[in-house]
């Protein structure tokens, strides 16, 4: 149905009530909007955006982007649309100010209206009296033109959800090029591919047990796409075809927003390596392996090609600028199925308990001032840290109070700032390219809603394990650096990574020139020379323990896990924020410590004493005849080790389990605080309401400094009842 059938349709009373006239309109939309826009566009974002509103009744009766149409009743008078119509146009323009104008229509299928708003004045009509095919003609002409603008998060779901074609035709094509892998392994890319996938699920089995729940609700999904999965080696394949898509469109956003949108996967491929300080490698680049195959199935890497740039091309097309933390997090929760996020612990913190630790903390504007003022000194050890950063809810507030610290007109190199100092870790490669996005789009906002730029330098999101300890050795000769991660045990076969170095040559460029000779092969002699001449020792001193790195090195290219290399090196990264932070924040993972790896778990509880082998408070009862497992929070290892990351005076701030207030678990833990100054407690273990999004958990807000407490040093407490009413009191 075109407009023009609109027009002859209402004039006889064939169309005859308000509804049966908003869905002629979005027929007659659907019908001619591949006129003026592009394919992709129209098909996996404009429509389903208008399907929206024949899903329900919904206020204005029809928006696209940054046009609003306004429908009344076929042949009824215009003046009450006319008034709606401008309100909700003024409405739009105060929810996404950044718009430089709206277009609207109000029509009642015979007589139309048209009118813009530019940003700062009122509707100003620019047709009216026309047919409703004409002023359509004028307005889709304009829409089109430009880049389509997302002003809500609601617009980002309908074309990047779930339940849209264009996540189904992407992720079905991800997992049938998976699953193509593993049923031929023999083909040249397999191995490679495979290992990707090895190591990503090593990384996720070592933390979680994905629930009963969380596999059927996987399997109705990929029912819905029409999937067969059958045993738990392909649900671990879907699960891992999700993540690769949702990781996809979190780049290419990420590329839109910084002025390189990507409309193609060789494009998106090349913007992506020729930005390494804003993306990392990571296990989900295995497409960009695939689709270099000369022997993947021909049809097979044509679909995954097609559907790929699609999505590219579709993002491409739309306008991110107003895309934000709230936006992205709706597309991620739509996705990740909530049974999925609850088994595998991803969930969003919600904002207020996010501002209630910070509160804690004690970051406000004075404090963020006086961070500001040691760096501007020269000062390195104001880092404000989340180790366990997930998709970054704690960043993301940080950043928006160092920009509200300096009011509408922030300092030129606050971005600098932020970038130096606001830093997250996170053992998830997904998370962190969630984190990373979502810092990148939060600076760009505030920068944005005080008349400035940003263009990212280097974004300090590391993927690597916070847990991880670096340790020093000392020969006569030189000192060798031995880093354990035992997260990658399981997923690399290498758990421990030993650098030699001295004062005249550093362990990162040790490592650095290790992996250039790993991955393109090449002697050690000169290396060894040059080692050797800078630390003023032979070289055959050396050289045995080069060979060891670089063996180690070389094993994990030849396993095809080149790419985690980087979450090694981050290790490095992570060792030397140790002492250097003002505070520590976040929600560390609550997991209790007997559903992780086994490899992992021994490392913890042999590296952190609160939670080793007498770390529980022991009453001296009578030992019983089978004795209780050790249920011992993970939670608890991540407050030692932020303590550890703290210089001294500094702020540790966490929303942890209230378990540790009570559990004889966390003996140690209570133990140990008392040794620091304990400045906020803020019990919710009584709480009735979801503190976190998706999840009901009972947390405790902590503030710790670390020093020693001062004589008559008073804690301020709040508990939380039942009826979500509070006391505060304090105790000294």
């Amino acid at each position: 149905m075109s407009f023009s059938d609109v027009e002859r349709a209402v004039g006889p009373g064939r169309v005859g009530s308000h509804d049966e006239l908003v869905a002629a309109v979005v027929s007659a939309l659907e019908h001619e909007l591949p006129k003026y826009c592009k394919r992709n566009l129209v098909q996996y974002a404009l429509r389903p955006m208008m399907g929206r509103h024949l899903r329900g009744r919904r206020r204005p009766d029809i928006r696209l982007g940054n046009l609003v149409i306004e429908v009344e009743a076929p042949r009824s008078d215009l003046e009450t649309g006319r008034s709606q119509l401008h309100q909700y146009m003024r409405d739009l323009a105060s929810t996404a100010p950044w718009l430089d104008v709206v277009h609207g229509v109000v029509t009642n299928g015979i007589e139309t209206e048209y009118y813009v708003l530019e940003r700062g004045g009122t509707p100003q009509l620019k047709k009216e009296g026309n047919s409703l095919s004409e002023v359509m003609a004028t307005v889709l002409v304009k829409l089109c033109a430009d880049k389509v603008p997302v002003v809500a998060p609601e617009d980002l779901v309908e074309v990047l959800g779930v339940a849209m074609g264009l996540s189904n035709a992407v992720i079905r094509s991800l997992y049938e090029t998976l699953r193509w892998y593993s049923d031929h392994r023999g083909a040249p890319e397999a191995a490679r591919v495979l290992q990707l996938f090895e190591t990503w699920r090593g990384l996720h089995a070592s933390f979680i047990n994905i629930s009963k729940e969380g596999w059927d609700a996987l399997r109705k999904l990929a029912h819905n796409l029409q999937l067969q999965i059958e045993g738990r080696d392909d649900e671990w394949l879907f699960l891992f075809a999700v993540e690769t898509y949702l990781n996809l469109a979190i780049r290419a956003i990420t590329l839109a927003k910084l002025g390189r949108a990507a409309n193609s996967i060789d494009n998106f491929a090349s913007a992506v390596s020729g930005m390494r300080h804003v993306f990392e490698p990571n296990v989900f680049e295995w497409v960009f392996d695939a689709l270099q195959s000369q022997t993947l199935d021909a049809g097979l890497r044509q679909r995954l090609q097609q559907n790929i740039d699609a999505l590219l091309d579709v993002i491409a097309s739309l306008n991110l600028l107003g895309v934000a933390f709230d936006a992205l997090r709706e597309v991620y929760q739509n996705v990740l199925l909530r049974e999925v996020r609850r088994s595998i612990g991803e969930f969003y913190t919600s904002d207020e308990l996010v501002d209630e630790t910070l509160d804690a903390a004690g970051l406000d504007d004075r404090a963020v001032r006086e961070l500001y003022e040691r760096w501007k000194q020269g000062m390195r050890d104001v880092v404000i840290l989340d180790p366990a950063c997930g998709s970054g809810s704690f960043l993301v507030a940080a950043i928006r109070r160092i920009f509200g610290a300096f009011g509408d007109k922030p300092l030129a190199d606050v971005a600098s700032f932020i970038e130096e100092n606001v830093v997250g870790i996170d053992i998830n490669p997904f998370a962190v390219e969630m984190a990373r996005l979502n810092v990148i789009a939060t600076i760009s906002e505030e920068m944005r809603k005080r008349g400035g730029a940003y263009v990212p330098q280097n974004v300090r999101i590391y993927w690597a394990d916070s847990l991880a300890r670096v340790k020093n050795s000392e020969s006569l000769y030189y000192k060798t650096l031995k880093i354990d991660v035992p997260a990658l045990q399981q997923a690399i076969g290498v758990g421990r990574i030993e650098v030699p170095h001295c004062g005249g040559v550093g362990p990162l460029e040790v490592l650095d020139e290790v992996i250039r000779l790993a991955e393109r092969g090449g002697g050690l002699g000169e290396l060894a020379e040059s080692i050797a001449e800078r630390c003023r020792v032979r070289p055959d001193l050396v050289r045995q323990d080069l060979e060891r790195l670089y063996s180690a090195v070389r094993r994990i290219f030849e396993s095809g896990n080149g790419r985690v290399v980087a979450a090694i090196k981050n290790t490095l990264a992570v060792h030397d924020l140790l002492g250097k932070c003002s505070y520590v924040i976040g929600n560390p993972p609550w997991v209790r410590i007997h559903r992780v790896d086994a490899n992992v778990r021994k490392y913890v509880t042999e590296n952190y004493s609160w939670v080793g082998r007498d770390c529980a408070f022991n009453p001296g009862f009578k030992m019983t005849r089978v004795p209780f497992a050790r249920q011992i929070d993970y939670s608890v290892a991540f407050v030692q080790r932020g303590l550890e990351f703290l210089r001294e005076g500094g702020v540790l701030a966490y929303a942890i389990t209230s378990q540790v207030a009570r559990a004889t678990y966390a003996g140690s833990l209570r133990e140990e605080l008392l040794r620091y100054t304990l400045l906020r407690l803020v019990d919710y273990s009584l709480y009735p309401i979801p503190l976190f999004l998706d999840a009901v958990n009972y947390p405790l807000v902590i503030a710790v400094g670390k020093s020693p407490p001062p004589r008559g040093h008073k804690v301020r407490v709040t508990v939380y009842n039942t009826g979500g009413d509070y006391r505060d009191f304090e105790l000294e």
